[in-house]
C-alpha cells in the first residue's frame, strides 16, 4: 500500500510538470537538461510507463512473498492440528482404559463387601464401616462415569444419530433407580417425544434429576413437566428472543424448592467444577451442569436457568 501510494504521488508529480512545461509555466528544476527531456510532453509516456512498470511488478512480488508467508503458516496450524488431534485421540483412549481397568476392581469391592455383611454379624461398629465403604466406592465410581461421560460427549460429532424416543419411558427408566419415587411428581404431555440422540438426552435429563434429588428440599416436591409448551409462563421471557414456534420444540423442565441460601450462582451455574459454598458436604463432583450444557450444544438444544419464589427451574428445549 506504501509503495502503490509513493508511486501515484510521484506519478502526478510527474503529470503535473509536464503540463506545466506544456504550456509554458515556471516549474523547479526547468533549467535542468535531463527534467527537460523527461517533463517534456513526448517523452512523458516512455517514463511514466517504466515507472509504473516498477511499481506493478514490486507489488507483484511483494504480494507473492505475502501468500508464500500465508501458505507456510497455513502448514504449521495443519501440522500443529494434527499433533493436538493425536494428543486427544491418545487422552481418549487413555481415558477409556482407566474408566474400563477402575471399574473393574470397583465392581469386585462391592460384591466383596456384600459377601461380608452376609457373614459378618451384624453391629453398630460394622455397619457403619460397611456403610462408609460403600459410600466411597460409589463416589469413586460416580467419578469414572463422569469422566467417561465426559469424554464422549467431546467426542461425540455426529447430528444423524438420532431416534424417535418417547418421553415417558425415557423418564421411567430414569426415576425408576431413586428409591423414594413418590417425591417426584410428573406431567408428561400425552403423545410427548424426543427426536434426538438418546445418549446425549440421557447424559442431560439424567444430571438434572440427580441434582434435583439431591439438593431439594426433601419435604417438597420436584417437578417435571414434558410437554410442547412451556408450563412455567415466567421463563417465556427468556425463550422469546429465539422467536421459534413451541411445536417444533419438546420441553423439558424441572423444579424443586431449595433453601434461601443454597440457590446457585447463576453466573457460574454451567461451569466446570463449580459447587455452592453451602452444599459441599453433600456428595458431588461439580460437573453435572457443565456436562448438561455441553451434551445440549452437541443436540443442538438450549437450557434455560430460573429462580423464582424459592424455585429453581431448568428447562431444556430440545429440538424436533
Amino acid at each position: 500500500k506504501k509503495i502503490l501510494l509513493s508511486g501515484y504521488a510521484i506519478y502526478i508529480a510527474i503529470v503535473s510538470l509536464g503540463f506545466m512545461m506544456l504550456f509554458g509555466f515556471d516549474t523547479p528544476f526547468q533549467d535542468s537538461v535531463i527534467f527537460r527531456q523527461v517533463a517534456d510532453w513526448r517523452a512523458n509516456g516512455a517514463a511514466i510507463g517504466i515507472f509504473i512498470f516498477w511499481i506493478v511488478a514490486t507489488e507483484q512480488a511483494s504480494r507473492e512473498d505475502l501468500k508464500a508467508s500465508e501458505l507456510i503458516a497455513l502448514r504449521l496450524e495443519a501440522t500443529q492440528a494434527k499433533a493436538n488431534e493425536e494428543k486427544l485421540t491418545d487422552r481418549h483412549t487413555l481415558i477409556d482404559i482407566l474408566t474400563h481397568e477402575l471399574k473393574n476392581p470397583l465392581g469386585t469391592i462391592k460384591f466383596a463387601l456384600a459377601s461380608l455383611r452376609r457373614n459378618v454379624i451384624n453391629d453398630d461398629d460394622s455397619s457403619r464401616r460397611f456403610k462408609h465403604i460403600d459410600l466411597c466406592v460409589g463416589r469413586m465410581n460416580a467419578l469414572i462415569e463422569h469422566v467417561a461421560r465426559s469424554s464422549k460427549i467431546d467426542r461425540f460429532t455426529s447430528f444423524d444419530q438420532k431416534e424417535h424416543i418417547f418421553a415417558v419411558d425415557l423418564l421411567s427408566e430414569l426415576i425408576d433407580e431413586y428409591p423414594e419415587f413418590e417425591r417426584f411428581e410428573l406431567t408428561i404431555e400425552d403423545g410427548a417425544s424426543f427426536h434426538a440422540n438418546r445418549e446425549m438426552l440421557t447424559v442431560i435429563f439424567e444430571n438434572l434429576i440427580s441434582n434435583a434429588y439431591k439438593y431439594a428440599d426433601s419435604e417438597a416436591k420436584i417437578k417435571i413437566s414434558i410437554s410442547s409448551a412451556l408450563s412455567f409462563n415466567s421463563l417465556n421471557r427468556y425463550v422469546a428472543s429465539e422467536e421459534k414456534n413451541n411445536l417444533h420444540f419438546t420441553n423439558f423442565e424441572i423444579s424443586n424448592a431449595v433453601g434461601i441460601y443454597a440457590a446457585p450462582d447463576e453466573s457460574r451455574l454451567f461451569e466446570r467444577y463449580y459447587r455452592h459454598p453451602n452444599t459441599q458436604d453433600i456428595s458431588g463432583l461439580g460437573i453435572g451442569l457443565s456436562l448438561v450444557h455441553s451434551a445440549a450444544q452437541k443436540i443442538g438444544a438450549s437450557v434455560h436457568y430460573l429462580q423464582e419464589d424459592g424455585l429453581v427451574i431448568f428447562t431444556v428445549r430440545v429440538p424436533n
